[in-house]
Protein backbone atom coordinates (compact mmCIF):
# COMPACT_ATOMS: atom_id res chain seq x y z
CA UNK A 1 0.00 0.00 0.00
CA UNK A 2 1.09 3.95 -1.12
CA UNK A 3 1.30 5.84 1.99
CA UNK A 4 2.05 9.28 2.42
CA UNK A 5 3.45 10.60 6.07
CA UNK A 6 3.39 14.27 6.43
CA UNK A 7 5.67 16.51 8.99
CA UNK A 8 3.74 19.54 10.09
CA UNK A 9 5.24 22.77 9.16
CA UNK A 10 6.70 24.27 12.94
CA UNK A 11 8.74 26.86 11.48
CA UNK A 12 8.87 29.10 8.14
CA UNK A 13 12.43 29.18 8.00
CA UNK A 14 13.70 25.77 5.73
CA UNK A 15 17.20 26.32 6.38
CA UNK A 16 16.29 26.02 10.07
CA UNK A 17 17.61 23.07 11.62
CA UNK A 18 15.73 20.44 13.98
CA UNK A 19 15.51 17.18 15.36
CA UNK A 20 13.09 15.20 12.96
CA UNK A 21 9.82 13.58 15.27
CA UNK A 22 10.91 10.43 16.22
CA UNK A 23 7.41 8.95 15.80
CA UNK A 24 7.22 9.85 12.31
CA UNK A 25 10.50 8.16 12.08
CA UNK A 26 8.91 5.09 14.13
CA UNK A 27 5.79 4.64 12.00
CA UNK A 28 8.06 5.04 8.68
CA UNK A 29 10.66 1.80 10.00
CA UNK A 30 7.73 -0.04 10.90
CA UNK A 31 5.45 0.45 7.87
CA UNK A 32 8.24 -0.20 5.49
CA UNK A 33 9.06 -3.50 7.57
CA UNK A 34 5.67 -4.28 6.82
CA UNK A 35 5.76 -4.12 3.00
CA UNK A 36 4.29 -0.81 2.81
CA UNK A 37 5.78 2.04 0.11
CA UNK A 38 5.75 5.07 2.25
CA UNK A 39 7.54 8.58 1.37
CA UNK A 40 7.85 10.99 4.05
CA UNK A 41 6.37 14.87 3.16
CA UNK A 42 8.44 17.27 5.51
CA UNK A 43 6.76 20.65 5.50
CA UNK A 44 9.74 21.80 7.14
CA UNK A 45 12.09 21.42 4.63
CA UNK A 46 9.41 22.57 1.77
CA UNK A 47 9.03 25.63 0.34
CA UNK A 48 5.57 27.14 -0.39
CA UNK A 49 1.71 26.23 1.54
CA UNK A 50 0.97 23.68 3.19
CA UNK A 51 -2.03 23.09 1.25
CA UNK A 52 -0.59 23.83 -2.02
CA UNK A 53 2.36 21.07 -0.81
CA UNK A 54 -0.08 18.46 0.16
CA UNK A 55 -2.40 18.66 -2.01
CA UNK A 56 0.26 18.61 -5.02
CA UNK A 57 1.47 15.42 -3.74
CA UNK A 58 -1.52 13.75 -3.28
CA UNK A 59 -2.92 14.59 -6.60
CA UNK A 60 0.66 13.41 -8.19
CA UNK A 61 0.59 9.97 -6.77
CA UNK A 62 -1.81 7.01 -5.67
CA UNK A 63 -1.35 7.51 -2.16
CA UNK A 64 -4.07 5.55 -0.16
CA UNK A 65 -3.11 6.83 2.77
CA UNK A 66 -2.13 9.85 4.47
CA UNK A 67 -1.13 10.05 7.99
CA UNK A 68 0.20 13.06 10.24
CA UNK A 69 0.57 13.45 13.96
CA UNK A 70 1.23 16.15 16.47
CA UNK A 71 0.32 17.96 19.78
CA UNK A 72 -2.70 20.01 20.61
CA UNK A 73 -1.19 23.12 19.66
CA UNK A 74 -1.03 21.76 16.17
CA UNK A 75 -4.74 21.28 15.42
CA UNK A 76 -4.88 23.79 12.64
CA UNK A 77 -2.20 23.03 10.90
CA UNK A 78 -3.20 19.05 11.25
CA UNK A 79 -6.49 20.05 10.27
CA UNK A 80 -4.92 21.54 6.97
CA UNK A 81 -3.18 18.49 6.08
CA UNK A 82 -5.84 16.61 6.29
CA UNK A 83 -8.36 19.20 4.31
CA UNK A 84 -5.74 19.75 1.42
CA UNK A 85 -4.80 15.31 1.26
CA UNK A 86 -8.99 15.13 1.01
CA UNK A 87 -9.22 18.11 -1.66
CA UNK A 88 -6.55 16.32 -3.71
CA UNK A 89 -8.15 13.15 -3.55
CA UNK A 90 -11.90 12.40 -1.74
CA UNK A 91 -11.03 8.63 -1.52
CA UNK A 92 -7.51 8.91 0.30
CA UNK A 93 -7.70 7.39 4.01
CA UNK A 94 -6.85 9.74 6.68
CA UNK A 95 -4.81 9.18 9.75
CA UNK A 96 -4.11 10.87 12.71
CA UNK A 97 -1.69 10.18 15.49
CA UNK A 98 0.55 11.92 18.42
CA UNK A 99 -0.30 13.45 22.30
CA UNK A 100 -3.75 15.63 20.65
CA UNK A 101 -5.05 12.50 19.55
CA UNK A 102 -4.23 10.21 22.49
CA UNK A 103 -5.50 12.66 24.97
CA UNK A 104 -8.77 13.41 23.29
CA UNK A 105 -8.99 11.09 20.27
CA UNK A 106 -12.91 11.57 19.56
CA UNK A 107 -12.22 15.48 19.65
CA UNK A 108 -8.96 15.84 18.10
CA UNK A 109 -10.47 13.40 15.46
CA UNK A 110 -13.55 15.54 14.77
CA UNK A 111 -11.72 18.87 14.71
CA UNK A 112 -9.28 17.73 12.44
CA UNK A 113 -12.10 15.56 10.18
CA UNK A 114 -9.80 12.40 9.95
CA UNK A 115 -11.11 8.81 9.16
CA UNK A 116 -9.04 7.12 12.12
CA UNK A 117 -7.33 8.40 15.21
CA UNK A 118 -4.16 6.05 16.91
CA UNK A 119 -3.96 6.53 20.34
CA UNK A 120 -1.06 5.76 22.27
CA UNK A 121 3.10 5.63 21.31
CA UNK A 122 4.18 5.09 17.54
CA UNK A 123 5.58 1.52 18.08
Amino acid sequence: MKILIVVPRHFENPDRSYPFPLGAATVHAMLVSKGHDVDVLDLNRSPGTPAQLVGDRVSASDYRVVMAGGLTQELKKLRQVFQAAKQANPTVVTVGGGGGFTAAPALFGKLTGVDYACVGEAE
